[in-house]
């Protein structure tokens, strides 16, 4: 079984994305990844305070990208994204 270190960089978050409507968040944050552990498939939230460009990575446990899951212009917000390993 290929084992994951979950990363995240924002700069500027490719799977189903999901936004909670009216609700803005204040911080940049990543939150754990449910079910975990998982298998085949896990669901990562986030939020953003404000609409940017965000970018979503898993490296392996050698550092290398192994997936980009969001890679997009999103609104302010919490968003959830699913990975299907």
């Amino acid at each position: 079984m290929k084992q994951f270190l979950i990363w995240w960089l924002i700069i500027g978050i490719a799977f189903a994305i999901d936004g909670e409507e009216g609700v803005i968040a204040n911080e940049f944050a990543l939150y754990h990844n449910y079910p975990n552990p998982f298998n085949p498939v896990t669901t990562i939230k986030f939020s953003i305070p404000e609409t940017q460009r965000v970018t979503l990575k898993v490296y392996n446990l050698m550092g290398r990208e192994a997936v980009t899951l969001v890679d997009q212009e999103l609104q302010a917000g919490y968003h959830t994204t699913k990975w299907h390993a």
